[in-house]
């Protein structure tokens, strides 16, 4: 009856999908919802129809969030027992769908600049990762800013291991909404083609520990790149494939850049308390 196509969250138009989806439910009636048995009642949903609940269901969820009054809605109707159930049942319990189909269209239309929920939960998320190397004052610096704004600051080491290994640790503390990543001259590196070369003459580079540039690059593709804020030292070597990240050069204090992070961390939507 109804088909769609594959669908990606984040590339659809959500008003102009509900109001598909709105169309769509319209044409499902008692009649060809569901297969009928021997007695008349409903015995099973029609694929179709298993099809638009679905959708209706991730749409929603994805837009307003599990526990909104629109989802509320869609278990009220899941809970009428409509298989084995009379016409009423299910006009109820479909009416119920799209009822909330169209307070979403509403909802959009009263505020059309609102957020994803995606883009929501990162910014109602006051946890902030700290990815470090040896320089432990620079690490304590940006905690100890972080604090200030009210914010709370996750540094793996001081995270209970809970006998995780490292990698799994870093799972589970790494839903954050912001990352700040420092770059600081914890090791020296040089490429292989320096290595015939005498030690006085190889072009050694000021380098951080491989750890940090694995988290800075987990950390630029989970959150975006406007997500994450690399502050770093004079002197290191900045990776050359991460293009777009916010980059800001500490000379002494990472207070001198407290002003400009404080501004970083507004523009995404974090409501700082001072």
């Amino acid at each position: 009856m109804i088909e769609y196509q594959n669908w990606e969250a984040e590339n659809i138009n959500v008003k102009d999908e509900l109001q598909k989806l709105l169309d769509d439910g319209k044409k499902f009636t008692y009649d060809n919802f569901a297969r009928f048995g021997g007695h008349g009642y409903p015995i099973a949903f029609t694929m179709e129809y298993v099809g638009w609940k679905t959708k209706v269901r991730a749409i929603l969820e994805l837009q307003f969030g599990l526990n909104s009054q629109i989802m509320s809605d869609i278990e009220k109707a899941e809970k009428i027992g409509v298989i084995g159930g009379r016409n009423e049942h299910f006009f109820q319990a479909h009416g119920h769908y799209l009822g909330a189909i169209l307070a979403g269209i509403d909802l959009i239309d009263f505020n059309p600049g609102k957020t994803s929920n995606k883009e929501q939960m990162i910014i109602s998320n006051r946890k902030i990762f700290i990815v470090h190397g040896h320089d432990d004052l620079l690490k304590n610096q940006i905690e100890n800013l972080i604090k200030s704004f009210g914010l709370e600051p996750i540094v793996l080491h001081r995270e209970p291991d809970e006998g995780k290994t490292v990698i799994e640790k870093f799972e589970k503390y790494s839903d954050v909404g912001y990352a700040f990543i420092l770059l600081t001259p914890d090791d020296y590196g040089y490429d292989v083609t320096e290595a015939s070369k005498e030690e006085s003459k190889r072009n050694i580079e000021l380098r951080a520990r491989q750890n940090v540039i694995f988290e800075f690059g987990y950390f630029a593709g989970k959150l975006g790149r406007n997500r994450v804020c690399c502050l770093h030292k004079s002197g290191v070597k900045l990776p050359t494939d991460l293009h777009g990240i916010i980059y800001k050069e500490i000379h002494n204090d990472v207070n001198e850049k407290g002003l400009e992070i404080f501004k970083e961390l507004k523009a995404v939507g974090y409501d700082i308390k001072i």
